[in-house]
Order: structure tokens, then C-alpha cells, then sequence
């Protein structure tokens, strides 16, 4: 007994002229999308292979931490939150929205209206990671593991999102159909959540690291191996107070503690801050 035979099998109801316009509606929507599709994956292409040159670099600083020691930007502390952020910011958020307007356009059943202001977007992306990576680069990296881009370039990147996600919001709006797939809601929501924890995360990153008049922790990473002592002091010099380091973790997300003391002799009613 054959599966052909106890399972009646019907021809589709769909007419070849309804074939033929679904797949053209298909074709002109992947033709709206071509361009920033393929500049996305072009761009994170590119990222790919620069942070895939910084992964072996990294790797062989460990191994040899004193090549190239001499010149700052190429210490392993610079070089692993580069290649870190490139991944992040270079190769995989490109491929995800890359990916993201295309399955939008598809599931929506429309087509990408004035494409060239999302590629603008994804020039300002670009143009973003740049100037986070030169800026790690430089010295001005926040310590904090997969937010180590400074503020400036957290600017940018934030303004190339909103080019990007203001299209694929406008293609939910003015989708074709009343049926709505769980696919779409899911990408909604992951274009209106990063924004909000990105900035989240970006407020909660101070610059040198939380303090008061009593103390405070400073994060750790190995450009500050040298120079934390100075941070600490400078912290505690706003109420007239000496730095004392408490604690020092040397592994890089980690923090050095520190408590600020009245410096020894001094009393603060005779200077007028007892407060």
C-alpha cells in the first residue's frame, strides 16, 4: 500500500497568473531592497576580515606581549577591545540589519521606498565604528567590556540607526495584507530595543568610574596599569582629599577600589569644610 493511495492529493487552487504576480511582487521588493542589502553585507564582509586580522594579532600578544610593546595603540589592552567591537559593531549588527529590512520588506509585502537614505545610514554606521576604533585606539576607551566606544562615536552610530530604523518602521506601517506574522513583531522589537538598551548602557558607563567624597572603583584595563594612581587622585583632589588605592584587580572588566581620606594633620573645620 503506497502513502499516494491513502492520501488524496489535489491540484492548487492558484491560478498561473497569480504565480506570476507573487513572484513579481517578490522580485520588485528584492529589487528595492539590492542596494543597502548588499552594501550591509558588503560593509560587515569588510569588518569581518579586519577583525579577523586583529584576532590573530591579539592572539599572538599573548604569546609575544613584548612585540611592539613600545607603541601604544598596538598594546594587546587597545587591540582586544578593537577586535571586540568590530565584531560586534562591524560584523554582526551590519549582517543583522542587513538581514532584518530584507526579511521586513518580504514579510510586509512591500517595497523599499528611497533606499539611498538607508545607505546614508549605513555610511554613518560606518563612519561610527571608525571613529569608536580610533578612539579605543587612542586611548579613550570606556574599560567596559562590548561598550568601549567612546560617547562621541556612540553619537554617530545613533544617528545612522535612526536613518536605518525609520524605514523598516515605515514598511510595518504600510504592510500589505492584514495578516501578521510573529517574525515581524519579533523584528520589530529588536529594532526599537536596541536603541534603548544601547543608551541604557551607554548612560550607566561613567568615564573614570564611579565615586564620592569617600571613595570609589575605577574599571580596569591594562591602559590604565600605569595611570590609575593619577585618576584616583584626581577624583578624591575635588574635596580636598587624598587618594588611597584599597584594591587592585588586574584583569581586564575588573575595577582598582580606592577611598579618599583627609590628607594627615589636616582638620576640615579649621578649613572650613566640615560638611
Amino acid at each position: 500500500m503506497t502513502p499516494a493511495a491513502d492520501i488524496p492529493l489535489k491540484e492548487p487552487t492558484v491560478s498561473a497568473a497569480a504565480g506570476d504576480a507573487d513572484q513579481l511582487e517578490r522580485a520588485r521588493i528584492d529589487a528595492s531592497t539590492r542596494v543597502p542589502v548588499l552594501m550591509f553585507y558588503a560593509s560587515a564582509m569588510v569588518w569581518l576580515l579586519i577583525g579577523t586580522l586583529l584576532a590573530g594579532f591579539v592572539s599572538f600578544k599573548l604569546h609575544s606581549p613584548d612585540w611592539f610593546s613600545d607603541v601604544s595603540f598596538l598594546t594587546w589592552g587597545r587591540l582586544r577591545p578593537v577586535h571586540m567591537n568590530v565584531m560586534v559593531y562591524g560584523w554582526a549588527s551590519m549582517v543583522a540589519m542587513g538581514t532584518a529590512i530584507w526579511l521586513m520588506a518580504r514579510l510586509c509585502r512591500t517595497t523599499l521606498r528611497h533606499p539611498l537614505i538607508i545607505v546614508t545610514g549605513i555610511w554613518f554606521w560606518n563612519i561610527g565604528v571608525v571613529i569608536g576604533v580610533i578612539g579605543i585606539l587612542m586611548g579613550y576607551s570606556t574599560g567596559y567590556d562590548w561598550l568601549e566606544f567612546p560617547p562621541y562615536a556612540a553619537v554617530v552610530l545613533f544617528v545612522a540607526y535612526a536613518l536605518i530604523i525609520s524605514w523598516a518602521v515605515l514598511m510595518f506601517r504600510f504592510r500589505r495584507g492584514d495578516q501578521i506574522y510573529i517574525t515581524q513583531w519579533y523584528l520589530l522589537a529588536a529594532f526599537l530595543w536596541f536603541p534603548w538598551l544601547y543608551a541604557a548602557a551607554q548612560a550607566g558607563v561613567p568615564w573614570w568610574g564611579h565615586s564620592n567624597d569617600t571613595g570609589g572603583i575605577i574599571p580596569w584595563s591594562p591602559e590604565i596599569a600605569h595611570s590609575y594612581r593619577e585618576i584616583a587622585a584626581e577624583k578624591c583632589a575635588r574635596w580636598n582629599k587624598v587618594a588611597v588605592i584599597t584594591s587592585v584587580h588586574q584583569q581586564y572588566g575588573d575595577y582598582v577600589g580606592f577611598a579618599c581620606m583627609w590628607p594627615r594633620n589636616y582638620d576640615p573645620k579649621k578649613a572650613g569644610r566640615w560638611w
